[in-house]
């Protein structure tokens, strides 16, 4: 599917100005283009397939490609895998990924573009239940740090090798979480310890990534990241990615909302698009989010606040209701031909000066009509697909621009009162805020919807049209091919779309849905299933189950994949249910915090059941995953 890009060419960026870090022979950050990296899902110490993948991971477009490293049988295979690579014609980076065995970082350092360190397996185990640090502690913890960095950091010097601090919100030190919590400051701390301990140490190689299974948290963890970074004035690269975000349409929705909200704050240098699928799925999509904008780099600018400032840095994303949306359908999705399905009225504001069909006359500013062609058809449209009115008392708004203020005051007695951005008809989306704005002052009791066209590329009668327009008009008249062979593809295409105009948007709760007007059935189903899910997992829609997952590596000893199709088959859909599924403990605990219920991989055939961040059940047989989940859940009244 194609969103129409008549009204919504690529978004425009201005880059957050960063410094270079060269990670083997290709350099990211400052005006370098934002990579695409992503991870292979093989054991490393199976050379054979791990060598395979990450063939195939360069061929889909990886820039680079990380590899865990549990242990030294890992650590020899990944010499094994960079000699055959090498033999074989590709010279790209590699990137070893360290936990818990800070030793393995500087054994792989010397074989590598970059090093991923988790800052969280750098501090010394205090006793359990601690939860206060006395100044001496503090200082005695990081002169710990910076005695075992200081061998890593000499080594990566002298080989030329990168080094990323990866800070994950569920392996934060013991001492950060009991000052700062969990949260965005939390992280952004852990992450300024180790940059502070490396400046002091006169190493700059480093890029930075602060990373949550939920995006709103992620979003804000760069933005706290990037204020103290300024004030300290550092300007480290950032790598962008949502962990654990899922796979299918849930977790590209997941990861599109926090990577896009950030690229259009002008943050982010590589990105990593983590799915439970093959990872050359993640490079796919990550290709198809960054086609959505157009950069305009900052190497040599001034940092100061003013330069790096866009229309979109400012926006609040926030989880608090809006006290202008009260009409109750907060995540409305309508994706279908034709007119709105419901009400009693449709109407459009109209310039002074003109009437319906744009006909000049006498009318007043800000003249509101009812469109009866339109109502008519949506009566007859509903009443031929044996549908009943939802809501009868919806009072729908079409606007083609900004009303102004007489205008919306016109119209705000409405009942069930739906204003409409039309961007078809020529509303300027980055004008949604103003909106937005706008009815909150004045009190209006309003939904705000976004009316686009979505065509279909495959099977309905307007593909071929399309061809034709995008053969014969510029480039910004249709975005991309007309007719795509892959319906994958189109829905990545289409949701990577709406994500990158409106994602921030929806966790803004700056609009409340999506009017999707499609070419046919078949557009209207993927439609409706990509926008759905957007609105899901900003949290303005809650009518599924909810699953964050790992995309495996080589610690997940499980077949992860699996096991969570399983789930997906055998659990009914419980609206506000949230279960989580980890490969191994390196996360696990920390991101299934916030869930229901949580798997945790133990064995080859094994996994952990957790309810509420409590162990339930150890060992279970993964065949039986599903049984004595929907067991608990039964238990727990969930079904």
């Amino acid at each position: 599917m194609i969103g129409d890009s008549t009204h919504m060419p690529p978004v425009p960026v201005r880059r957050r100005p960063s410094r270079e870090v060269r990670i083997g022979d290709l350099p990211l950050g400052s005006d370098n283009p934002i990579r695409v990296q992503s991870m292979t899902s093989t054991p490393t110490a199976d050379v054979q397939a791990s060598l395979a993948q990450c063939i195939r991971l360069f061929e889909a477009g990886a820039e680079y490609v990380r590899l865990s490293i549990p242990d030294k049988e890992s650590l020899a295979a990944l010499k094994k895998i960079r000699k055959k690579l090498h033999g074989a014609g590709f010279h790209q980076a590699l990137i070893a990924d360290i936990h818990f065995r800070p030793e393995l970082a500087l054994m792989a350092a010397p074989l590598v573009g970059k090093v991923r360190i988790n800052p969280g397996n750098y501090y010394r185990a205090w006793k359990q239940g601690k939860t206060s640090w006395t100044a001496d502690e503090t200082r005695l913890e990081l002169d710990g740090l910076r005695n075992t960095l200081a061998p890593l950091i000499a080594t990566c010097k002298a080989h030329g090798t990168a080094i990323r601090i990866g800070t994950n919100t569920g392996s934060l030190s013991p001492r950060i979480v009991a000052r700062y919590g969990h949260g965005p400051e939390a992280m952004a701390e852990a992450t300024m310890e180790f940059l502070r301990v490396f400046e002091e140490l006169a190493f700059f190689s480093t890029v930075i990534s602060l990373k949550a299974s939920d995006p709103i948290l992620m979003i804000r963890a760069h933005q706290a990241m990037a204020r103290q970074m300024q004030i300290e004035d550092m300007t480290y690269p950032m790598h962008l990615g949502v962990t654990e975000a899922g796979e299918g349409y849930e977790g590209r929705a997941r990861s599109a909302l926090g990577i896009s909200a950030l690229l259009k704050m002008g943050m982010g240098d590589t990105l990593r698009v983590s799915l439970t699928e093959p990872p050359e799925a993640e490079v796919a999509f990550a290709r198809e989010l960054l086609a959505q904008f157009e950069f305009t780099n900052t190497a040599g600018l001034p940092t100061a606040p003013e330069a790096q400032t866009t229309r979109h840095r400012s926006l609040n994303v926030d989880t608090a209701d809006s006290p202008a949306l009260k009409c109750n359908r907060m995540g409305l999705v309508i994706a279908r031909p034709g007119p709105f399905p419901w009400g009693e009225g449709t109407y459009r504001i109209h310039p002074a000066g003109e009437t319906e069909g744009g006909q000049k006359g006498g009318t007043a500013a800000g003249t509101v009509t009812e469109t009866a062609a339109d109502t008519a058809a949506g009566s007859a449209a509903d009443k031929a697909a044996g549908e009943r009115p939802s809501h009868p008392d919806v009072n729908v708004v079409m606007l083609d621009r900004q009303p102004g203020q007489a205008e919306l005051k016109s119209v705000g007695a409405l009942n069930g009162l739906v204003l409409v951005a039309d961007m078809a008809a020529g509303f300027d989306p980055d004008d949604l805020p103003q909106l937005h704005a706008a009815i909150a002052k004045h009190n209006i009791a309003a939904e705000i919807l976004v009316k686009l066209r979505v065509f279909s590329p495959e099977g309905d009668q307007r593909a071929g049209e399309l061809a034709g327009r995008a053969a014969g008009k510029p480039e910004d008249t249709v975005t991309g091919q007309a007719a795509d062979p892959s319906a994958g593809q189109a829905a990545d295409r289409l949701l990577a779309f709406l994500a990158s105009r409106f994602g921030d948007l929806l966790m803004g709760r700056i609009m409340g849905g999506f009017w999707l007007d499609t070419d046919g059935p078949h557009a209207s189903k993927e439609a409706g299933r990509a926008a759905e899910w957007l609105l899901q997992v900003a949290g303005l829609k809650n009518v599924r189950t909810s699953y964050i997952s790992c995309p495996t590596c080589a610690r997940t000893a499980y077949d992860l994949p699996s096991v969570l199709r399983q789930l997906k088959e055998e659990l009914p859909e419980v609206a506000g249910l949230k279960i989580a599924v980890m490969g191994c403990i390196v996360n696990g605990p920390g991101e299934m915090a916030d869930a229901h219920f949580g798997l945790m991989g133990t064995g080859k055939h094994s996994l952990d059941i957790y309810q509420g961040g409590q162990l339930v059940h150890k060992n279970v047989d993964t065949r039986d995953a599903a049984t004595e989940l929907l067991a608990l859940l039964r238990q727990n009244g969930w079904c």
